[in-house]
């Protein structure tokens, strides 16, 4: 028999890997969302600035 502080430990490890699931996917969808931004974005020049001419 499984006793209860098993039990509560099973159930939160459950839930931690339920949350950092979650978290998880939250966080690649961020980071897909930055990775594509619209084509204008206001910070585009700041991440890609124009390579300027050698002189």
């Amino acid at each position: 028999m499984i006793n209860h502080s098993q039990w509560a430990t099973i159930w939160k490890w459950e839930n931690s890997q339920i949350l950092s699931k979650i978290i998880l996917q939250l966080g690649l969808s961020a980071i897909e969302l930055v990775d594509r931004p619209p084509r204008k974005s206001p910070f585009s020049h700041r991440r890609y600035p124009r390579r300027q001419p050698r002189q």
